[in-house]
């Protein structure tokens, strides 16, 4: 059976999640948020929920940009097929979205001249970004849609390369003001990142990389470093297994992904206080929670 939505103890939980989360709210309140959903909507289930999340941070007042996940192997498949594949996803998304009245565009680097690819490709059959034109994207978000981008984008001579979204969703953080970086992660990255614990300077942070230049997590490290080199206040990488960690990361005090930020921008940290905090997070008597991993610089 399921629970009484009007019961007092399910209607004073409710009440006492909202409150929690206000301050949070009000800290992003039309602020843009980029998200790299890590590959998380290629799962039916987790695409409704990934889909439902972004859409209630729009609802508060968020401005989400969401950076479409690559396939789960670029290297092994052509770039055609790539293309095709994460283009079904990507109009899912936006109808998921969009179910929950909140409108979004999907688009590429193609649409208003975005992004161009440069003509490499690496291992992975992924290109670097060459160029980057905003004036779309800007446009996109100062209208009330919510931008859901694949990573792709013609070269030179037109031909359509892949590109990483971890490192697109960086490039659009710092170059569209945004003050927060979410990058969905696998688990598995998550716990490789427990090393990290004890640094609190983004001169340990750079020693690692260098010590462990292979790990699966220093490309998104080395992303996370250069978005808060280029004005991005913090970067969340949140836990791609738990549906709801999205919500978790940005609107409460709950989460067990890592939190890369910087001391600065009062205008947003004064208002999260576990940004401040000699703790991992800010815990009210009687209210206990997993604790996030913070780096601070």
């Amino acid at each position: 059976m399921f629970p009484d939505p009007e019961s007092p103890t399910l209607s004073s939980r409710r009440v006492a999640g909202l409150a929690r989360s206000l301050p949070f709210m009000q800290a992003l309140h039309g602020q843009t948020v980029v998200i790299v959903d890590g590959g998380a909507a290629r799962d039916a289930c987790f695409r409704q929920a990934f889909a439902q999340d972004v859409a209630l941070l729009a609802l508060t007042g968020v401005r989400p940009v969401v950076v479409q996940g690559g396939p789960s192997a670029p290297g092994t498949q052509s770039v055609q097929a790539a293309c095709t594949a994460m283009a079904e996803v990507n109009h899912e998304l936006v109808r998921l979205i969009g179910s929950h009245g909140v409108k979004a565009i999907g688009i590429d680097g193609h649409d208003g001249g975005l992004l161009v690819a440069g003509a490499e490709s690496d291992r992975t059959n992924t290109s670097p970004v060459a160029q980057f034109d905003g004036t779309a994207l800007n446009a996109f978000l100062a209208n009330g849609l919510v931008p859901v981008v694949m990573p792709i984008a013609p070269d030179d001579a037109g031909e359509d390369r892949l590109l990483r979204p971890d490192q697109l969703g960086s490039l659009f953080a710092q170059r569209t003001g945004a003050v927060t970086l979410v990058m969905m992660v696998d688990s598995a990255l998550l716990r490789e990142l427990g090393e990290l614990a004890g640094l609190y300077g983004i001169t340990e942070l750079e020693q690692w990389l260098t010590e462990h230049p292979a790990a699966d997590a220093a490309p998104c490290v080395r992303e996370a470093l250069d978005a808060l080199a280029h004005g991005v206040q913090n970067v969340h990488l949140a836990d791609i297994g738990q549906p709801e960690s999205l919500i978790d990361e940005l609107l409460t005090e709950e989460g067990s992904g890592v939190v890369f930020c910087r001391r600065g921008n009062t205008d947003l940290l004064s208002e999260t206080r576990r940004y401040f905090s000699d703790s991992a997070s800010v815990l009210r008597d009687g209210f206990t929670v997993e604790q996030k991993q913070v780096v601070r610089f």
